[in-house]
């Protein structure tokens, strides 16, 4: 399946992907934990997140993401459960998107969305402090993530919210060395003065971040989970490091655990500004949390498909 994408990438065509599938989850009134957001969604209301994945296609979009950003086994273990339990939601995200993907008439390509999320202190998108792990048992879970993501069958991992220089080089090391195409997701913020910086890390230039990220490869790179206006900027600094495809699909809104605060971004008004993106050399479009199917369909049309 992936083989279709590289085809359309190769030949500087547009990628158009999904929109935030947890915030969707949210919107349609799927239960959200204290502790791990949107992760056992997948498990409560399943015909929801079919739901989404099949709206998004219908909208246009060529990849969908599993429901896996929010599971993680850290995630899991602060709501109360174990390793086992992060294996069953990990197994059914996959099924309920690949069978979205199996109804739909074109080709679609499941993506093992695969992220560096750790328990997050209640009302903020911060981690908790009180959450530590050495680097080896880090580096282990890391593996195991990447592992199932490839065992299941994902045609691709995209890696969402790579924002520092320890544990988003890790797993993005593990995702490559499955040998499945692996599309770099980079999250950044403005400080008050304007400047790119870490997502987490306000002291660190992202200038500093990204090319730690780039380094490694992948089949594509570019920025997610960011705000519109500060996605540009950002993109700047990743084309100084990347040759390869761009990818860019910000967030509207903003995060307090564990209830997105919807921004009022139209439909239209996200559209232009994603086709100037692409008008600038982005190939792979699409959204993050606050990004609904309408926004997507909306894209869609801009982009005449």
């Amino acid at each position: 399946m992936y083989d279709h994408l590289a085809e359309k990438l190769d030949a500087g065509k547009t990628v158009l992907i999904d929109g935030g599938t947890g915030t969707d989850l949210e919107k349609r009134g799927a239960q959200m934990v204290g502790a791990a957001w949107c992760a056992f969604a997948t498990e409560t209301s399943p015909d929801i997140l079919a739901s989404v994945h099949d709206d998004y296609i219908a909208a246009g979009a060529e990849v969908i993401a599993i429901n896996t950003y929010a599971t993680t086994l850290p995630m899991i273990e602060a709501a109360g459960h174990d390793k086992q339990k992060w294996e069953k939601l990990t197994v059914q995200s996959f099924e309920i998107a690949k069978a979205s993907a199996a109804r739909a008439a074109a080709p679609v390509a499941v993506a093992g969305s695969f992220s560096v999320m750790r328990p997050v202190t209640p009302g903020t998108d911060q981690r908790d402090p009180a959450y530590t792990i050495s680097e080896e048992a880090e580096r282990a879970l890391l593996g195991d993530q990447a592992n199932l993501l490839k065992d299941l069958g994902c045609d691709l991992i995209i890696m969402e919210m790579m924002r520092d220089n320890h544990r988003s080089v890790w797993a993005t090391e593990m995702a490559i060395a499955t040998g499945l195409p692996v599309w770099i997701g980079i999250s950044c913020r403005a400080n008050e003065a304007g400047e790119v910086r870490g997502y987490n890390d306000p002291h660190i230039p992202f200038k500093d971040i990204a090319p730690n990220l780039l380094s490694m490869g992948g089949a594509a790179a570019g920025i997610m989970h960011s705000d519109i206006n500060v996605t540009q900027p950002a993109l700047d600094i990743v084309r100084q490091t990347w040759d390869g495809p761009l990818m860019a699909y910000p967030e509207s809104g903003f995060f307090k655990m564990p209830q997105w605060q919807f921004s009022d971004l139209t439909p239209e008004e996200f559209a232009a500004v994603c086709c100037g993106w692409v008008d600038n050399g982005v190939q792979i479009i699409g959204g993050c949390c606050g990004v609904s199917v309408d926004h997507i369909a909306a894209l869609a049309a801009a982009l005449d498909r």
